[in-house]
């Protein structure tokens, strides 16, 4: 799966973002827009609403960032934050009802433009349910993120089989 954007800054992604297949670059899928503090009121939206590998997270403008367009990162890898569960039983019951803590492991660049330590992530950030309603996305460092990108379904207007 790859993405192309063309938009000129990082909050017109949700229009401009565009998923296509790993073999057949002429299929094209629609963009599913999941915004930081969405809400979800059964499992099945939870299931939805929760981070995966390969999601595209979008943060706002931050001029004091020197990140006037905004920023856009890639997730690598999602696990169970048991920290924030607040334990292992803890963690088992939220993880039945979907409601489970995550920490996303993300791939960005041009922000701080740190050394990753032979690690394939950046920086960690915290996924958790406020109000066991809320899918809210955090940033470590206090900044704002609109929310997150990733491919739904394959566009019809291709002729073009189907690829995953």
């Amino acid at each position: 799966m790859s993405f192309i954007y063309g938009a000129p800054d990082a909050p017109e992604y949700w229009l401009a973002l565009e998923f296509h297949g790993p073999m057949v670059r002429e299929r094209e899928y629609e963009t599913l827009e999941l915004l930081n503090s969405a809400e979800a009121t059964t499992a099945k939206e939870r299931k939805r609403l929760a981070p995966r590998v390969f999601d595209v997270v979008v943060w706002s403008p931050m001029e004091e960032r020197d990140l006037p367009e905004g920023h856009i990162a890639v997730v690598v890898q999602v696990e169970d934050d048991v920290e924030a569960a607040g334990g292992e039983d803890r963690l088992r019951e939220l993880r039945k009802l979907r409601l489970q803590p995550r920490l996303l492991y993300i791939a960005e660049q041009n922000f701080d433009n740190t050394h990753w330590g032979g690690k394939n992530y950046s920086r960690v950030l915290r996924f958790q349910w406020r109000n066991g309603r809320e899918a809210v996305l955090q940033d470590p460092l206090g900044l704002p993120i609109i929310g997150r990108v990733r491919p739904g379904r394959p566009k019809q207007n291709t002729d073009v089989e189907d690829d995953l």
